[in-house]
């Protein structure tokens, strides 16, 4: 089987980062190491000024994809491929918001280019990516959107991510004083942030500690607002990705607020280390990722649930249960059930 994976130069640069980089590297890694299949890159330049998005449509334009079995489009981009041939064409969609929930999208829409990508450049590369012969997505969340938006659901495979192995290991010992909060990833509107910074407010010790660790970017001068006056509540910058899983081991409790994902590793990533996860349980959260996870109704319900934490700590029986669980997503895995998902698409579509 000879599989080409369809990408921007900058998909395939680095290990490192977060969501659809990670996704790309590590399947590109686990799949070149399989008995049955080809891989090979095909890489579309960067070109500035115009985006990843156009880059990866002009660049797929003239290439031959005819030698392929497949070609995995590994992002929900737009690509045009003039030659393909008898390929078939899968596309990986990582999830649906843009489309399914655009009101999240305010916190984009504060310059033209934002608004550009919102209300043109991602609508039309959603439609013209649904037209592809088969989709992987991330969740069972993510299929139900992609059936609504109008794709049939026999030509859909379930593949989720996974975590790193470094979240499989044994778990370290740390000691600090009071009771630490934690939070890792973006403050993208719709990661809800506000939600857990209210919550913690509401937390009447002072022995404790909520670190909020992310890229200061896009609501984050209004976290820092909303946070002022309680020194407990401390930005951390972005989280050292050398130092990460010690990081997720110094928290008591993670809180991730969400108000919807495709998947979400960070949850997974945390849960594999041993700490309750606590999540909105209003958001769109992936049944897959939400199963061992605190769902709290409001924020006054979130900081009754970190006060019972800290005085009586999270139940063990649970903990094994969710590290268990969470482990088990890894991408060995991921590449195997994408190995399945191609054979799948070559039998239903050519026989």
């Amino acid at each position: 089987m000879k599989v080409a994976l369809l990408g921007v130069t900058s998909d395939f640069r680095t290990g490192t980062g977060r969501g659809v980089p990670i996704y790309i590297y590590e399947l590109l890694e686990h799949l070149s190491k399989m008995q049955g299949v080809d891989v090979s890159k095909e890489e579309c330049k960067n070109v500035n000024g115009i985006g990843e998005s156009f880059s990866l449509y002009f660049g797929s334009m003239f290439r031959d994809f005819s030698k392929y079995d497949l070609v995995h489009n590994l992002d929900i981009r737009p690509i045009q491929l003039m030659r393909k041939g008898k390929s078939v064409l899968i596309t990986t969609v990582h999830d649906c918001q843009p489309v399914t929930s655009p009101e999240l999208n305010a916190d984009l829409r504060h310059s033209l280019a934002g608004r550009m990508r919102m209300d043109v450049i991602q609508p039309w590369g959603y439609n013209r990516s649904l037209k592809a012969d088969y989709l992987i997505v991330q969740s069972q969340l993510t299929m139900d959107d992609v059936v609504k938006l109008g794709y049939p659901k026999d030509k859909i495979s379930i593949v989720h991510s996974g975590i790193d192995d470094r979240y499989r290991a044994p778990l370290g010992k740390q000691s600090h004083y009071g009771f630490r909060v934690g939070y890792i990833g973006s403050f993208r509107l719709r990661k809800n942030v506000g939600f857990a910074v209210n919550a913690f407010r509401k937390l009447g010790v002072d022995d404790a500690v909520f670190e909020i660790w992310g890229k200061p970017r896009f609501e984050y001068d209004n976290l820092v607002k909303l946070a002022s006056g309680d020194k407990r509540i401390q930005f951390k910058g972005f989280a050292p990705e050398d130092g990460i899983v010690s990081l997720y081991e110094s928290f008591d409790a993670f809180v991730f607020p969400t108000l919807y994902e495709g998947l979400c590793l960070e949850i997974l990533e945390a849960q594999a280390r041993g700490v309750p996860v606590i999540i909105d349980a209003n958001g769109k959260v992936p049944a897959e990722t939400a199963r061992y996870c605190l769902r709290a109704k409001d924020e006054e319900d979130m900081a009754k649930m970190l006060q019972d934490i800290k005085d009586n700590g999270f139940d063990p029986k649970l903990r094994k249960a969710a590290m268990d669980y969470a482990r088990g997503f890894t991408w060995e895995k991921t590449a195997l059930d994408t190995l399945d998902a191609y054979r799948r698409a070559l039998k239903m579509l050519r026989g």
